[in-house]
């Protein structure tokens, strides 16, 4: 009975591949995050993470793409820790 056995270099391309897909594993795998708010004058409240300051406005990252907020119109900011 002959015994067939995988060649190196195609035990070499495994590793390799699981390597990657662990790799993409862990950088596709959420960090702990924060959340920022920010209540303007008129009572509008908008939630997501500061990511900018320029030129006197606050750029913020929501869910739905990014503010520019001017700094003026900022009555507070509230800032929490996410647990993950």
């Amino acid at each position: 009975m002959r015994r067939v056995f995988p060649s190196l270099a195609v035990l070499v391309f495994a590793c390799i591949a699981a390597a990657f897909l662990l790799a993409a594993a862990v950088a596709l795998t959420p960090t702990a995050a924060h959340a920022d708010e920010l209540t303007l004058k008129d009572g509008t409240k908008i939630s997501g993470t500061i990511v900018g300051f320029q030129d006197k406005s606050f750029r913020v990252k929501t869910n739905y793409g990014y503010a520019v907020v001017q700094k003026d119109q900022v009555v507070s900011i509230n800032i929490t820790a996410n647990a993950t």
